[in-house]
């Protein structure tokens, strides 16, 4: 069974959710998921989202001038701010999330996805489509093409990669070099 993540980082819901609705700065530190190290954070927070059991921000980080995501079990020493913001009149809180697969996305362009899949896996993909604009789009003996208008994500990667051999990515050739890549790494064990 699939183990309930802990509640860490659910503190902060509140105080974020405040700062929200009246478009307060927040400041805190925050741990990399990727380098492991803590730095000091200055956001405009814009939306919270629930993914995988865990909490998000997303906010407009103030430093890097961009849209940035983190989880709150990684959040410490969160303070509302007093100082007051506009959001950026180039975020739509109702699309951030509409070519998105998973917490992942942004303001991006997305991406025509084709991909082909066996019978067996095409039952699983129809029933649990990877995103609403999934579409068949040809039948074949032994399979389907589908394809769906969607931001290339961490998320989707793994999500192909989870039926192992069961799906061809079609197009985009990033996409595909990317899948062909990372199935190369997991069978060329050194």
């Amino acid at each position: 069974f699939e183990k309930s993540v802990s509640g860490e980082g659910n503190e902060h819901l509140s105080p974020i959710l405040e700062a929200i609705k009246q478009k307060l700065i927040l400041k805190f530190e925050y741990t990399s998921f990727i380098s492991g190290e803590m730095k000091a954070r200055t956001v405009l927070p814009l939306l919270l989202k629930e993914y995988g059991n865990r909490w998000y921000l997303i906010s407009f980080d103030l430093t890097k001038e961009d849209f940035i995501t983190y989880g709150l079990d990684r959040i410490e020493d969160l303070v509302v701010t007093t100082d007051k913001r506009e959001r950026p009149d180039n975020f739509n809180a109702d699309n951030y999330f509409k070519y998105a697969i998973g917490i992942t996305s942004g303001n991006t362009k997305p991406e025509l996805v084709t991909f082909e899949a066996t019978v067996v896996a095409s039952k699983y993909i129809d029933s649990l489509p990877f995103h609403s604009s999934q579409k068949v789009i040809q039948m074949k003996d032994n399979g389907f093409v589908f394809s769906l208008e969607v931001n290339i994500s961490e998320e989707l990667i793994r999500a192909i990669l989870s039926y192992g051999g069961e799906i061809k990515v079609i197009q985009p050739l990033d996409l595909k070099t990317e899948i062909l890549n990372r199935a190369s790494r997991i069978v060329n064990v050194h």
